[in-house]
């Protein structure tokens, strides 16, 4: 029988705490809640002069559920916290560089939303768009991005200003921000699962008659493509396509869908907070809120309920 979280959390700890004094007898391991984007959770610090991995309790906890088995499961963690301990060497000398060589041509921008993150955004500089916060990341390579803090600013004389203004210019092209039919976008995950088109035709329609309105507004290269709201001539590009405003749901940090005037927008804000909260994971939340994109005013607006 699976261990409840608290008495899984206690025993836990006091397993890799042993752990680690056997192992790296300089180090120091404290445990505390720590701010994560959207969530404070727990989680176990490791420090070996002032440097060490952060492990998260709930993620070992979802790994203690799928194991079902506490002796299989502190192996995988032993290995885990030493690959975390080897990876934690590579970000303690990226986070080190930017300190001394920041190139402000490697900042690119994220939306993240403004309620849950007040404790993180104290350290971020940053701006209000609707309910949400535009932060600054700092891309190091094709994968690794880490947030641009006030200290960094601070070191090296950089404002929000010059952020926002670099970032947006980055962002277009670091992302390769796109749109497209939500049909076609479902349609591609048919073929490259080797899904017959026939089956897919019977659920959507053809694509001359698709039975699917919603557009898609997304990074080709998976990185923060919610910040396509922030480029008026992205949104004006939709507007004519909608023939006029439309509902704007963001899904997530990575995507927003894209929906027709004619729709009910209480039934999208009910849908939005049931996904947010079944489907989503916390990281990757945006916002609980419906958004209207008036061609009007050609400007995005929240929606009341």
């Amino acid at each position: 029988m699976n261990k409840c979280y608290e008495e899984f959390k206690s025993q836990v700890e006091t397993d890799i705490k042993a752990y680690i004094e056997g192992k790296y007898p300089e180090a120091e391991v404290t445990f505390e809640k720590m701010l994560r984007l959207n969530e404070k959770i727990d989680c176990i610090k490791i420090r070996i002069k002032n440097s060490g991995p952060v492990i998260f309790v709930n993620e070992l906890y979802d790994l203690y559920c799928h194991l079902q088995d506490y002796a299989l499961f502190l192996t995988d963690v032993y290995e885990i916290i030493e690959n975390r301990m080897n990876a934690n060497r590579k970000y303690s000398k990226m986070a080190n560089s930017i300190k001394t060589d920041f190139n402000i041509n490697k900042v690119g921008i994220c939306l993240i939303n403004r309620e849950k993150n007040e404790e993180l955004l104290k350290t971020l500089p940053h701006r209000t768009f609707l309910d949400l916060a535009i932060v600054y990341k700092y891309f190091i390579g094709d994968e690794e991005s880490l947030f641009v803090t006030n200290e960094i600013c601070k070191i090296h004389s950089i404002n929000e200003a010059q952020l926002y203004e670099v970032g947006m210019k980055n962002s277009r092209f670091f992302y390769d921000l796109r749109f497209m039919r939500m049909y076609d976008n479902i349609r591609k995950g048919f073929i490259e699962n080797n899904i017959p088109l026939e089956s897919f035709e019977y659920m959507f329609g053809k694509s001359e008659n698709p039975k699917l309105s919603e557009w898609i507004l997304y990074s080709q290269n998976e990185y923060y493509g919610a910040v396509g709201l922030l480029y008026d001539d992205i949104l004006e590009s939709l507007s004519e396509i909608f023939h006029g405003g439309f509902y704007i749901v963001p899904a997530n940090v990575y995507e927003c869908i894209l929906c027709e005037a004619s729709k009910d927008p209480q039934l999208l804000i009910d849908t939005i907070f049931t996904v947010n909260r079944k489907d989503s994971s916390a990281s990757d939340f945006l916002s609980d809120s419906l958004y209207f994109y008036s061609s009007e005013t050609k400007k995005v607006e929240i929606v009341n309920k």
